[in-house]
């Protein structure tokens, strides 16, 4: 069977973009599994043995319905068009190819950025998963947990109107009362006990009956 040579040209380098997303994708969940264990490490001690598969799953976790391979992919699809669509001018239309080359450094520079942009998110992503199952563990569904926004002039409206606020450690999500709220978010959570006194009194409140000694 022949093959035109824009088919084969293209064939090779789809293999070649092919080749470059799954050595950023492997990168970036390294990255991500490497950051997750030293968080682990520092607050459960080095000599903890931390479970691997855990924390492969939390960093592999759904944000707003989506993990962050796929968005990978999305990004590296929009390179494979580009390439696709050059190739197609040059070789069909005769066009030189330093006429895209601008406009193909660009494109490559905004998925460069989009992949550090998800690191940083992904990585707040997995760091607020692992902070859930932290909850649960130690506070139980119930518990409670407090919004902390980092204020200063870079702070988003959204980040800003949740900071202080608390929730409960069962209705955490990322993206809806969790970090990240947004790409490049740098908000985080606190365990909330509120007014332990208060709370200690109320709920024993009825339950003893104390005995009055006449002198």
């Amino acid at each position: 069977m022949k093959v035109s040579r824009e088919k084969l040209l293209k064939q090779q380098l789809d293999l070649i973009v092919k080749d470059s997303a799954l050595d950023i994708h492997d990168e970036i969940e390294n990255k991500l599994v490497d950051r997750e264990v030293e968080r682990q490490a520092h607050i459960l001690g080095e000599h903890v043995k931390i479970d691997d598969t855990e924390v492969k799953a939390v960093v592999n976790s759904n944000f707003k319905g989506v993990n962050w391979s796929t968005r990978l992919c999305q990004d590296m699809a929009v390179v494979q068009k580009e390439v696709e669509k050059t190739t197609s001018n040059v070789l069909l239309r005769g066009r030189h190819p330093n006429e895209y080359v601008a406009k193909f450094k660009k494109q490559t520079n905004t998925t460069t950025y989009n992949a550090s942009r998800l690191l940083v998110t992904e990585s707040a992503c997995v760091q607020a998963e692992s902070q859930k199952l932290t909850y649960l563990k130690d506070l139980g569904e119930d518990g409670e947990y407090k919004y902390v926004a980092k204020i200063d002039k870079k702070t988003s409206k959204i980040c800003h109107s949740l900071n202080g606020k608390v929730f409960k450690v069962k209705d955490m999500m990322p993206g809806v009362n969790a970090p990240p709220m947004h790409p490049w978010c740098r908000s985080t959570t606190v365990t909330h006990v509120g007014n332990w006194r208060d709370r200690f009194f109320t709920e024993r409140k009825g339950k003893y009956q104390t005995e009055n000694k006449e002198s």
